[in-house]
């Protein structure tokens, strides 16, 4: 009879054993559990971080090449600089459609004057700082900077381009030194070329 009681206690301790050996290699898993998935969470989020920096590095980049493209237009019709003087091409812009001034046949062949060749370039100009180029199924341009406005100053030779857009991060701060673009915005992003070009007269 005793040694039946010795047996039964045994295995009632062996039983115990089990159980407690269970419930810690389920608090394991739950751990491990918690610990794998605040690192998937920080990997998204780095994920999210880089994607939004390349992204405002493309549009950086972007206007980078607007405003040297219009210096280089600039550049190649000298003799009628002014006529890009107090220019504002996107948002709130002032540059209208002009006639077409690309090459005829023979290529030497010049189809338009000085003026016509300006307003044909800043309106080219427009339509890239627009976005143009892209479209929805709608036909709204999709392509460029974000709520882009371009902005051109002259004065006696001395030409500086502007570029403005909205950025993703709010600053500190208004710039209120340049006035191209929402002045108002803290997304707005500037970014300002200043150059000289010798007037071709």
């Amino acid at each position: 009879m005793s040694l039946l009681i010795k047996l039964l206690g045994r295995r009632r301790l062996a039983s115990g054993s089990l159980g407690r050996e269970t419930g810690v290699a389920l608090l394991e898993v739950a751990v491990s559990v918690l610990v794998i998935s605040i690192g998937v969470l920080g990997l998204a989020g780095i994920q999210i971080s880089a994607k939004r920096s390349g992204y405002e590095a493309v549009q950086r980049t972007t206007a980078s090449a607007l405003a040297h493209d219009i210096i280089e237009r600039m550049r190649s019709n000298p003799m009628v600089l002014d006529r890009f003087d107090a220019k504002v091409a996107g948002v709130g812009g002032n540059i209208t459609a002009a006639g077409s001034c690309t090459t005829t046949t023979p290529p030497s062949t010049p189809l338009c004057a000085d003026t016509a060749f300006a307003d044909w370039d800043l309106w080219e100009w427009e339509q890239a700082i627009s976005g143009a180029s892209e479209t929805d199924p709608n036909d709204v341009a999709v392509g460029g900077l974000v709520q882009a406005t371009g902005c051109i100053e002259v004065d006696d030779g001395s030409v500086q381009v502007t570029i403005s857009w909205e950025g993703y991060l709010e600053m500190s701060a208004v710039n209120t030194a340049n006035e191209c673009g929402d002045e108002t915005s803290l997304r707005r992003q500037l970014l300002v070329v200043n150059t000289f070009i010798t007037d071709g007269e």
